[in-house]
């Protein structure tokens, strides 16, 4: 199973940066409260200078549910801090995320009808929304007093972080079972014991699901989704700066369209198939000067340049020097 244990995600200076708390201060208003025979329900919509849409959040003693619509009109990104034992479910139906995990340099691409199921303990990261894509999500949250209360010991765990091994598509049993905990119009108590028996059938599906689950499913079931597709050809130039990959190329590999690729890359890394090999390559040439004493034309073939004055006339658009000059300095 290919992990994505890649360089982080282009987070860019310009992007809008909130904790979770902040997120629904600032982007989110709270319309609707109300608390009903033990269940409290929240409804908040997404202000308009954001997007549209709503998230409604239920709690139901040891349990919360949490349940998005919206369209963002530009990418957001949520940080999170888990700080208590929790064990998380989650079931996107609909659109695209990012998840970068603090500490390391894994990153988790998320897509729709994918899902998850992890322990989180002192858990920090950042999400990734993507906007202009609707996103529809549930999320459940269950403390550790649930899992103990229904029959799992004190060393239940799958995972201390949702890595990218714990991604696994949703099946029609799981959608069954998300559409009616999405349309129950139950009150009072005969809802709290709806939504508790719901979050248990989840649960026990979706564990079900894992033992199911193998790697060449996985393989097979993934082979449509746009962003893996995109981290691949980023690791594809990356690896291969000596060769001049072509959108023709990388169209054949990945079997997808040359004009999806151009326009799916720049959104997805916010610079062009072009820029980012460009960037990779000085990148590479400016740790090799600084590095070794290889001459400025071998470091030139090493990324792809068969011309050591073109690479010199590119590496000084790109730094301001030249090559022999930027060696000279070290």
């Amino acid at each position: 199973m290919e992990k994505k244990r890649r360089e982080n995600y282009n987070w860019k200076k310009t992007d809008i940066m909130y904790s979770e708390a902040d997120f629904y201060e600032h982007v989110t208003m709270l319309t609707d409260s109300t608390l009903d025979e033990g269940v409290l329900y929240r409804e908040h919509i997404i202000l308009p200078e954001f997007g549209e849409g709503t998230i409604v959040n239920l709690l139901v003693e040891d349990i919360e549910i949490i349940v998005s619509r919206y369209l963002l009109k530009n990418d957001l990104v949520v940080t999170n801090i888990v700080e208590k034992d929790i064990v998380q479910l989650s079931f996107l139906i609909d659109g695209e995320k990012i998840i970068s995990i603090e500490g390391t340099n894994e990153e988790i691409v998320y897509e729709s009808q994918e899902s998850y199921l992890a322990t989180l303990n002192s858990f920090k990261g950042r999400t990734r929304v993507f906007g202009n894509k609707v996103l529809k999500e549930v999320k459940i949250k269950l403390k550790k007093s649930f899992m103990l209360n229904h029959g799992f010991n004190t060393n239940f765990t799958l995972n201390h972080k949702p890595c990218q091994d714990l991604i696994i598509p949703i099946n029609d049993e799981l959608l069954v079972i998300l559409n009616n905990l999405q349309d129950a119009f139950f009150k009072g108590v005969t809802r709290k014991l709806y939504l508790k028996a719901k979050v248990l059938e989840l649960l026990a599906n979706q564990i079900e699901n894992y033992n199911n689950f193998n790697i060449k499913n996985k393989q097979v079931v993934n082979q449509d989704n746009i962003i893996k597709k995109l981290y691949l050809i980023r690791q594809l130039i990356a690896e291969n700066l000596d060769q001049n990959l072509t959108l023709v190329n990388l169209s054949r590999e990945l079997m997808l369209n040359e004009f999806e690729i151009k326009t799916e890359f720049k959104r997805i890394f916010g610079l062009s198939i072009h820029e980012y090999a460009i960037n990779e390559k000085m990148r590479k040439a400016k740790d090799l000067l600084n590095t070794t004493q290889l001459p400025i034309y071998s470091i030139a073939e090493k990324i792809g340049y068969k011309n050591a004055t073109h690479f010199s006339a590119a590496f000084k658009r790109s730094f301001g020097i030249t090559p022999k000059k930027f060696r000279n300095l070290i």
